[in-house]
């Protein structure tokens, strides 16, 4: 799965912008630069990061060390990859992926303390509160940013063209 999809936005990156293939496939590419190669890659990356810690997780069940820091490696990687090619069509949309990589290392970093290394069960009680907070937190900012780019910016733009009609007309 992961090497078609490398092989599809390679292959085909140049169809991306025709009406028939953002019909069928549009929500695959949506709000992608679709002209950068690079940018195209950013779904074969985000199934190849899953993927590889799938099997980290299959591979090491017993070793959960490795699994953090794994994890961590494929964050690392594909925060850069972020930073780097900007694969998003604005800079919210960039901006919004690189803050949900930002949460994903901080929840990385909260789940080492849920391993042997650390013992104490009261400390994992209030990190493990904290870790749900986190993760509210960025549902909230989420839906917020969502919520900001599908309802208020179009209402925002339609107010502003009605504006300038009106102001057309005044005498």
């Amino acid at each position: 799965m992961t090497i078609a999809s490398f092989v599809v936005g390679l292959k085909y990156h140049h169809k991306f912008q025709e009406e028939n293939f953002s019909k069928k496939y549009g929500d695959f590419v949506e709000e992608m630069r679709e002209t950068d190669r690079q940018a195209v890659l950013y779904i074969a990356y985000f199934i190849t990061r899953r993927l590889a810690f799938a099997m980290t997780i299959i591979l090491f069940p017993e070793n959960s060390g490795v699994q953090i820091i794994s994890l961590s490696l494929f964050t690392t990687l594909f925060t850069i990859y972020i930073l780097s090619v900007r694969p998003r069509t604005s800079k919210a949309l960039n901006g919004i992926e690189f803050l949900n990589e930002q949460f994903t290392k901080l929840s990385e970093v909260l789940l080492i303390c849920f391993t042997d290394f650390n013992p104490d069960p009261k400390i994992r009680q209030d990190l493990g509160i904290f870790f749900n907070l986190q993760i509210g937190g960025l549902l909230c900012v989420n839906l917020f940013f969502i919520f900001y780019l599908q309802i208020f910016k179009p209402l925002n733009k339609k107010f502003k063209i009605i504006k300038r009609i009106k102001s057309l007309f005044r005498i």
